[in-house]
Order: C-alpha cells, then structure tokens, then sequence
C-alpha cells in the first residue's frame, strides 16, 4: 500500500499537489470555524449583542455585532495564516520571497473575501426569488460558494505565491562503461557536453568503483565536473581533489577478507590511500591475461597499480581503506565467495563484471554516497539522475528520479531503468544533455 502511494505521488505530481491543497483548504476551514466558535460563544460572548460602528464594508460583510466581528476576524486570520504556513512549506515547498509572496497572499484573500460575499448573496437572494430554499439547497449553496474560488486561488497559490525557484539538479555519471569507451578513452564531444551542463547550473557527479588514481586528470576541473564519487562511494571529493568525506573499512577487516580471497584462484587489487595496489608478482600480462581482464584495462593496471611484495603489509600501512576489486580464474569459486561474503553482515559486495567482485565496508555504496553528497548541496530526489552500465550502478538507481541505463548496459540495469539510451561508445554526455535534462 505504502509502495503504491509512492508510486502514484511520484507519477502524478501535480495531481497529489492539488490533493494536498485541498486538504489543507478543508483541515484550516475546520480550525478556522472551531476558533470562531470558541471566540464567539465564550471569548466574546457577552458582545454579541452590542452593535458595531456604521460601515459600509461591514454591512457589506453582513457583520451587525461586535462579537461576530472580532470572532470572525480573528479566527479568519488564524485559518488564512495556518492554510499560508502549511501550502509554503507541505504541499507546495516554496522558497519565494516571503515577504512579496505575503503581500500577494493578503491581497487574494481579501478579494476572495470579497467576492465570497457578494456571490453568496447573489445565490441566495436568487433562490429565494424562486421560492426553493431549503436545507439542502442552502449546503449546496454554501459548497458552490467555497468551491469557486478554486478556480483562481489554487493556480495563484501554486504558480505566483508558492513558486519555487529553479531548483539545483545533479547528473551522476558511471565512467568505465559508461563515459568512457571500450577502447578506454573519454570522448572530446563528452568532455564538452560535461561543460555545457555545468554552464547550465548542473551539478556533474563522476560515481565511478575505481580509485581517484585512475580517474581521467582532464575531470579534475570545475568546469567539467562538480564533485567525484570513488570506489564505489568509500570516498568523494571536490573538482579540486578536496575530500568532502569517506567510509573507510577498518584494517583488521580488510585482513581478514583478504585471507578470506586468497583462498581462492583470484587477483586481488587493494584501494587504499586513493591508490591501488596488488601483488607484485601479478603484475604482468600474462597474469592478466589468465583472469580474463579486458585488453583496455591491462594497461590501466600496468600503468596505476603499485606493485607490493606483502599485502598483509600493505593492509597495514594504510591509513584509509576503500575497498577490495578481485578477479577469480573461476566462476563456481566465485560464486561461493559471494555467497559466504553476503552472510558477513559488516561488508557490502557487487560486481561490475562478469568475472569480479567488488568488497567494501557495510552501507557504503554508489547510491549513498550519491545520496549523502545530493542533500549536503539541498538537491532533492526528483532533481537527481543517475546514468550507469553494470551492477555497482544499481544502488544509485534507489536515490535519483531518473534512471538512465546506456546501450551496453546489463540486463538487470536496464530492467532497472527509466531508459535506455546510447551506447558507451557514443556521445552518452550529450544525449543526456539533449535529450533528458
């Protein structure tokens, strides 16, 4: 029931903002006519038969007593001032000028006001020329009387009153698979079009499972990219290489899932201290080779991995630990990795290929890491996008509105997303660009 809420609050958005309205309308109508009781039966009680000063506006009004006067008045303000408070910040969440957004509001509803009166007359004068006054029809009356107004209080409230200012929106991109392409390479046109959304006031948000060492150095520029989101979210920085936060795994840890690994035939890479390391006697290609690793990506490892004679000790000199990425020889082995990995309650594990397994602290992840970095910078839910090709992507699919999963993609990405889009060997940038934002 919860989920099909969701569902339809997110599908019909402006449907359940008039929902909301109205139920605002009817919950400060209910208190403004309790007040009104209370202030007239009791508060001011005993001026309800002492007569008001001649006026016109309150002859207009219908107003005759002192009692009714000051009950009317203040329970009127409470209720337009209750159904103001809660239409800004519930069902409209606005953050225009409060002041300007005030004087408008006071202004609607003295002419609704105004007109509420006249039309009411209008309609009850006329039914009792036909001679048709009843109780019924005096409910009716009244209903039509409240009802009207809608017409051009609710488009005044939801477009001029309550108005949002144009709201920040974040873009996550995948990098391997998804910006970048099979031959390893970032496309000029995507660099581009990664400027263009910036010059729009788009946050650009690299969420890649790699280390920051082998991140292009091209999107270490704020006119590129916003912030950076790394192994697989242990860690993001700034444009700049400023670290906004990180949740590393702890070394006692990350010794024992190593000796967990080790076990297996497997090339295990350490990220740590924002560089990755393995095995020195691994490091070649003919090692990589055996682990079936893509031709592209032996010679990123042979140019960004260090080399270590012990891991163990690795494990222990580093200062922060991001993650595991290990490669088995062995499929069937794999699969019983995972299994008895997923019953370790401290860690979290994905892939993003058909022959890795990718090992980091318990609740961290693309997904809240993107999270956590969208409501530092106050960009909520529905202004987030999300574009990614393999199965490290899918927790960032949980906190974006529109999930957007490339050509290459597999088939549990893309059953996942909102679309389907062009391959990592075009320009999946500026797709996004033209044709999403």
């Amino acid at each position: 029931m919860k989920d099909n809420i969701k569902a339809f609050t997110q599908k019909h958005k402006e449907i359940w903002k008039f929902i909301k309205f109205t139920f605002t309308g009817a919950s400060t109508s209910v208190l403004e006519m309790a007040v009104f009781a209370f202030l007239q039966y009791i508060v001011f009680k005993s001026l309800n038969e002492t007569p008001v000063t001649d006026s016109a506006i309150l002859n207009f009004l219908g107003i005759s007593y002192k009692g009714y006067l000051y009950s009317y008045a203040i329970s009127a303000i409470i209720g337009y001032a209750a159904a103001y408070i809660m239409n800004r910040k519930l069902t409209f969440k606005a953050d225009a000028d409060p002041v300007l957004s005030t004087i408008i509001y006071t202004v609607m509803v003295i002419c609704t006001i105004i007109f509420n009166t006249w039309f009411g007359a209008f309609l009850a004068s006329a039914i009792k020329t036909r001679g048709i006054d009843n109780f019924f029809i005096e409910m009716l009356t009244k209903l039509v009387v409240m009802t009207v107004p809608t017409l051009w209080t609710y488009p005044l409230n939801r477009f001029v009153i309550h108005r949002r200012k144009k709201q920040p929106c974040a873009v996550a991109f995948d990098l391997h698979g998804t910006l970048i392409d099979t031959n390893g390479k970032i496309s000029q046109k995507n660099i581009l079009s990664l400027k263009k959304m910036i010059k729009k006031g788009v946050k650009v948000i690299i969420s890649t499972g790699r280390t920051v060492y082998e991140i292009p150095k091209v999107l270490f520029d704020k006119e590129t990219v916003s912030y950076i989101i790394y192994s697989n979210g242990a860690s993001v920085t700034d444009c700049y290489g400023n670290k906004i936060f990180s949740n590393s795994m702890s070394k006692e840890k990350a010794a024992e899932v190593y000796s967990f690994l080790s076990q297996y035939d497997t090339f295990i890479e350490l990220y740590s201290d924002e560089r990755p390391k393995c095995e020195k006697r691994q490091l070649n290609y003919d090692a990589l080779t055996y682990f079936d690793i893509t031709h592209s990506y032996k010679d990123v490892i042979m140019k960004s991995r260090l080399g270590c004679e012990n891991m163990i000790d690795a494990i222990k000199n580093s200062e922060n630990i991001e993650m595991f990425n290990v490669y088995f020889a062995n499929q069937n082995e794999r699969l019983i990795a995972l299994l008895k990995l997923e019953k370790d309650t401290a860690l979290s594990v994905t892939t993003s290929a058909e022959n890795n397994l990718e090992i980091f602290r318990w609740g961290v992840g693309k997904g809240t890491a993107l999270d956590t970095l969208c409501n530092k910078l106050n960009i909520e839910k529905e202004n987030r996008y999300a574009v990614g090709d393999s199965k490290n992507d899918l927790s960032m699919f949980e906190y974006v509105n529109k999930k957007i999963a490339v050509g290459n993609a597999c088939d549990e990405l893309k059953a996942k997303s909102d679309k389907v889009i062009c391959t990592n060997n075009e320009c999946v940038a500026d797709y996004v660009l033209k044709s999403i934002l």
